[in-house]
This record gives C-alpha cells, sequence and structure tokens, in this order.
C-alpha cells in the first residue's frame, strides 16, 4: 500500500485553536459531523480532548443526513454554542453550501477543512492543500509507471496546508478577522 493522505494528526487541534483566535471569547464550541463516518468520530474525540485542555464547553452534533442540519444547527443555538468546528466527510462535503448558510443564519462562526466550504460561504477553512496533494500524487502515479515498487514507496502526509478567509462572512457574522490571521492567510475572499 502507497499513496498521498489528507489526514494528519492534530489538524482538528489546530482548527480548535484557529477558531478561538477568531471569536476569542468563545467558552460554548461544538463539532457538525457525519455519526456513521468512523474517521468523523476519531476527529471529535481530538476535538473534544483540545477542548477539555482549553476548559472549554464542548459538545458534538452528529447527523446521519443533509435532513438533520436544520435539526443540528437548531440544537445548537438552544444549547447556547458560540462556535463550530465542521468535520469533514463526504455528506458533509455534499451539503457545504446549506451548512454554510445555516451557520450563517444561526449566527455560528464555524472552521471548515477546506478551500470549497469557504468558496460555498463558510466563514474559514484550514486543511491540505488539495491541489499540492494531488501534485504529489501525480509524482507517485509517475515513479510507479517508470517501475518503482508501491510497496516501497512510504504513505505521505500533507506538508503544505491552507488558510481561507470568506470576509464577506465574516462581516454578515459581525465578526472582526484579527490581523494576525489575516496575515496567515493563503487566501481571503472579499
Amino acid at each position: 500500500i502507497t499513496g498521498v493522505s489528507s489526514f494528519t494528526p492534530d489538524l482538528m487541534a489546530k482548527r480548535f485553536e484557529l477558531l478561538r483566535e477568531v471569536v476569542p471569547k468563545s467558552s460554548r464550541l461544538a463539532a457538525l459531523w457525519h455519526r456513521d463516518n468512523a474517521p468523523s468520530m476519531a476527529s471529535v474525540r481530538e476535538l473534544d480532548a483540545s477542548s477539555a485542555k482549553a476548559r472549554v464547553a464542548f459538545q458534538s452534533f452528529g447527523i446521519r443526513s443533509g435532513d438533520g442540519l436544520e435539526d443540528a444547527f437548531s440544537a445548537m443555538t438552544r444549547e447556547h454554542i458560540e462556535a463550530v468546528i465542521v468535520v469533514n466527510s463526504a455528506l458533509i462535503y455534499l451539503e457545504r453550501r446549506k451548512i454554510a448558510e445555516l451557520a450563517l443564519k444561526y449566527k455560528l462562526p464555524a472552521i471548515y477543512s477546506g478551500a470549497e466550504y469557504v468558496d460555498a460561504g463558510g466563514l474559514l477553512a484550514y486543511g491540505p492543500s488539495y491541489p499540492e496533494l494531488f501534485r504529489h500524487a501525480a509524482v507517485y502515479v509517475d515513479k510507479i509507471l517508470k517501475g518503482a515498487n508501491p510497496g516501497d514507496m512510504p504513505i505521505e502526509q500533507p506538508t503544505t496546508f491552507e488558510l481561507v478567509i470568506n470576509a464577506n462572512t465574516a462581516r454578515a457574522l459581525g465578526i472582526a478577522i484579527p490581523p494576525s490571521i489575516l496575515a496567515r492567510a493563503n487566501r481571503v475572499i472579499q
């Protein structure tokens, strides 16, 4: 087995940290995740540990289908959640526009795993640079086609990450993105 993985340990902790920088007074955070996705469960556990370490209240809101999104956001409001970390999965990705709309409707700042979420109206995203991952995968394919043994090639993790911010969404939420975050951004949508 060989290849390039988009999974990176501690990525959820980094998103947690960035969201706390953007919404520093938040004391009640949530995760929105797909209940039937095992990797998402591991991410929720990582977020729970980060929250406990930071002494921040944390709740997870799992959905089984896109039909559960409105109920999840409504429940977050009832629970006085102040910011959300959206855990990536195929279902969550497919529902990214609806999630961004609901986060705005319920006035909940949210961080996502990739630029596509921010392009869909999400506030900010931090994650691997997928164009870079695809280029790296192409290099692997080239090596294999030239005779390299895939069994001798390690599975590699991403080394390039992107921070993308949607300034329009920040304004709509009434959030001033700190200059320190803006300075680190790879892209800011105006």
